[in-house]
């Protein structure tokens, strides 16, 4: 009898669990090192920092402050807007461009910088959605 609320329990948490970042995917048919300089070029062009990158994968990881963002914190430093992008060849001849964008907060501790995950902002929705329009339009 006490396994049934313990199941309904279970199957509620599961279902409460969400993702804080997005994704944004295109496709084209401009060969991968083409559609990888041109998210770079975008990247830049709307004031992201590159943090690390990857050009044989071509893999690039971007990152920029949004000043417009405040939290009621005296340990609060700054938020940013990250675009994790990946240009890869598909198995139908394509090019596919993911990016995962997130949004996170940055806190100073006794212990150094905590970065604390919210849901992706409109902002750097917009902007991964403004750069597969123009570097990998379906």
């Amino acid at each position: 009898m006490r396994r049934a609320p313990v199941l309904l329990l279970l199957a509620g948490l599961s279902a409460c669990g969400g993702s804080l970042y997005s994704t944004v995917r295109g496709s084209t048919l401009t060969p991968p090192s083409t559609v990888y300089e041109c998210v770079q070029q975008q990247l830049e062009t709307l004031g992201y920092r590159r943090m690390q990158y990857d050009t044989d994968a071509h893999w690039y990881l971007a990152q920029r402050i949004d000043p417009t963002d405040r939290v009621s914190s005296g340990l609060y430093l700054k938020t940013v807007d990250r675009i994790d992008a990946k240009v890869r060849p598909d198995a139908s001849g394509t090019t596919s461009l993911e990016m995962v964008v997130k949004t996170i907060q940055v806190f100073s501790t006794a212990a150094g910088e905590r970065e604390d995950e919210k849901p992706a902002s409109s902002n750097v929705k917009r902007d991964a959605a403004a750069i597969a329009a123009a570097c990998a339009p379906k």
